[in-house]
């Protein structure tokens, strides 16, 4: 990241700067997640986004090799669903009794923001701007009142069926999260250089939960894939 090797100078090895990246989460749970919230069905595995920005830094112990630095925000958001079936009785337009289906849909909706710290070790590939790199992330989560939202649809095929009165919405706080989720990651950047002594990586990664986002007895664990970029500056 200098102008020439032919001048007498340093090449700089520190850097500071900032990152942010969006992409896209799987949210794996089983028939115990969420028992807290609807004890008649189970939710299925959702999926969702997630989103972060923050501060970054990077320091080069050789000229391909350097580790990172980062410290920032971070939001996960999933949409989990579940449904039930029952019978009803009805009174149609002659005045007769007649069974009909009932459908429940459930849509479990959890936004969760946190604080990330992440720690990462960095490798060129083949002498190349191409690197791939490892390491881990800590999420704290940040106590919110509007973590989880539960949404209700009723249905009875060939009914119209009132729905103020059959769609609640419903603010859910029963649901214990962890408040500390661990994650390894591993990501492919690449380094283009901006003018002297900056440059910018783009990049790809992906991480998973090791630990639940809830209880231990309520398994929740995310696989996310995001795109970003990282834009650092010589210090």
């Amino acid at each position: 990241w200098i102008k020439s090797w032919r001048l007498p100078s340093d090449s700089p090895n520190v850097f500071i700067g900032g990152y942010t990246g969006f992409g896209m989460n799987t949210a794996f749970v089983d028939a115990r997640s969420f028992s807290d919230v609807l004890d008649c069905c189970a939710f299925n595995n959702g999926s969702g986004y997630d989103f972060r920005f923050g501060l970054a830094g990077e320091y080069w112990l050789m000229g391909d090799f350097s580790v990172q630095a980062q410290l920032g925000f971070g939001s996960s958001t999933a949409r989990f669903n579940a449904s039930r079936q029952d019978s009803i009785l009805l009174i149609d337009s002659l005045e007769k009794v007649n069974t009909h289906v009932l459908n429940r849909e459930y849509t479990l909706t959890s936004s969760i923001p946190s604080m990330e710290l992440g720690l990462i070790a960095k490798k060129r590939l083949f002498a190349s701007h191409f690197s791939i790199a490892f390491g881990f992330s800590g999420a704290i989560t940040l106590p919110s009142e509007s973590m989880h939202e539960l949404e209700l649809k009723v249905s009875v095929p060939g009914v119209e069926l009132d729905r103020e009165l059959y769609t609640p919405n419903e603010m859910i706080k029963g649901i214990d999260i962890t408040s500390f989720i661990f994650k390894p990651l591993i990501r492919f950047e690449y380094d283009i250089a901006m003018f002297n002594e900056a440059y910018i990586k783009p990049y790809i990664q992906t991480d998973i939960t090791l630990n639940s986002r809830v209880t231990r007895e309520d398994p929740w664990r995310s696989l996310t894939v995001l795109g970003g970029f990282s834009v650092l500056f010589s210090y």
